[in-house]
């Protein structure tokens, strides 16, 4: 009788350690205004566009005063707003949050980076703000061109080289054919992967010849085309995307966001898989699903799971 026992507890611990497994993934926003509004309508958009619309999230809005959040501008410059991270975290970690977010009532339009991306609730301020800086936290760059007095601080090898986007490489005066190319510069580039055989990085002259098509390659970049230093930067897509301008989408970078999602944990939903480049997204059938099993689900499956547990060890 004992080791029967044994065997239900084993049994049952590994019944909740796999729904534990299975849960969303949480992300908690955390916000000073008072109404909320900001932070309600986010959930909304991040529920219905990319990238997190592909992925299993729980979104929780948890109210945190002003002076805790302690947001403000960085750096010396105004649209950099940043806040109190490290008070954030130990809210976050006591409601077993996986990635916070923090919405300031900050009155200026800003927003940034970081292990915990935050946007202000500025009325000009779009949604797609939250998703660009939540693609700094999993380590993509600006595609913008920084301002001359910004390049001295974000154009440096050590800092591009922290992204999964950006790629500094001074190209030659002039190359044998795209061989050439790939055999003197694959290993600078971050994306190289997922550049397909067939895409040319470079003619004579290094970059793919192909800026009007949606496909990765290599191409430059307007990060760093205001520094007074020599710094030719270079991104995977020829089209505009978030990382350059707020409302323009995904694009090109769409299948790098699914990966580096990925590797920190979010499942995908049902139907949900890597986006070909050239082929339009289709919504999975199953989209109106609840992303979390309900109450009468779950123990349902919890009924079946001990009836059948009983039947083998009594049966």
């Amino acid at each position: 009788m004992g080791q029967r026992l044994y065997q239900v507890a084993f049994l049952v611990s590994a019944f909740w350690l796999s729904s534990a497994a299975f849960a969303a993934y949480k992300i908690g926003i955390y916000t000073d205004q008072p109404s909320q509004d900001k932070s309600k309508g986010l959930v909304e958009y991040l529920k219905n566009n990319p990238p997190f619309n592909k992925f299993d999230v729980e979104f929780v809005i948890y109210p945190m005063s002003t002076q805790e959040l302690n947001c403000g501008p960085s750096n010396g410059i105004a649209r950099l707003v940043t806040c109190d991270t490290q008070k954030v975290q130990n809210a976050a970690f006591k409601n077993g949050v996986d990635q916070a977010f923090v919405v300031s009532n900050y009155p200026a339009y800003g927003g940034s980076g970081g292990t915990i991306p935050v946007m202000t609730t500025d009325s000009g301020i779009p949604y797609s703000t939250m998703v660009h800086e939540y693609l700094h936290t999993v380590g993509f760059g600006d595609e913008y061109p920084y301002s001359s007095s910004e390049t001295y601080i974000y154009c440096t090898q050590q800092n591009i080289r922290r992204y999964v986007n950006l790629a500094i490489i001074e190209p030659l005066a002039s190359y044998s054919g795209d061989y050439d190319a790939r055999n003197k510069h694959s290993n600078q580039i971050p994306w190289y992967g997922k550049i397909l055989t067939e895409t040319p990085i470079a003619t004579s002259v290094l970059g793919t010849p192909f800026p009007d098509r949606e496909l990765i390659g290599l191409f430059r970049a307007k990060t760093c085309q205001n520094s007074p230093q020599r710094i030719t930067v270079w991104k995977p897509g020829g089209s505009i995307n978030v990382m350059e301008k707020l409302n323009a989408g995904m694009n090109e970078l769409e299948p790098l966001v699914d990966e580096a999602m990925d590797s920190k944990g979010l499942r995908r939903k049902n139907g949900a898989t890597d986006i070909k480049l050239g082929e339009k997204e289709e919504v999975p059938c199953d989209e109106t699903t609840p992303t979390k099993p309900t109450s009468g689900g779950f123990f349902e499956q919890l009924g079946n799971f001990f009836k059948s547990l009983f039947s083998k060890l009594f049966g």
